[in-house]
């Protein structure tokens, strides 16, 4: 959690090769740091496992609209959804409006 900075905003880190476990576990001690969504991904060329979580929001009810811009799977409860995403980083970051 030490990697992820206090942000305001949409937050995306990516990881080389990290088990959802691992994800949900920095998400976790990290969601608190982020004002918007923290999206933590692990993979490469397109097919990336996710982790998205959020301290105020409720994702389940954005989950299928996130799957479906993203050929995603997956999907979760309350404030923390996972899966998979078949698309590239610059579509990702395009989506949750991430800068650079």
């Amino acid at each position: 959690s030490e990697l992820i900075p206090i942000t305001t905003g949409n937050f995306v880190r990516l990881y080389a090769d990290m088990s959802i476990d691992e994800l949900r576990e920095i998400s976790n001690s990290a969601a608190n740091k982020v004002s918007g969504l923290l999206i933590l991904l692990s993979g490469s060329n397109g097919d990336y496992k996710y982790v998205i979580s959020s301290r105020n929001m409720d994702l389940s009810a954005l989950a299928k609209d996130i799957n479906s811009a993203l050929s995603g799977r997956g999907g979760g409860r309350g404030n923390m959804i996972q899966g998979s995403f078949y698309t590239d980083i610059e579509s990702i970051k395009a989506y949750f409006k991430i800068e650079s």
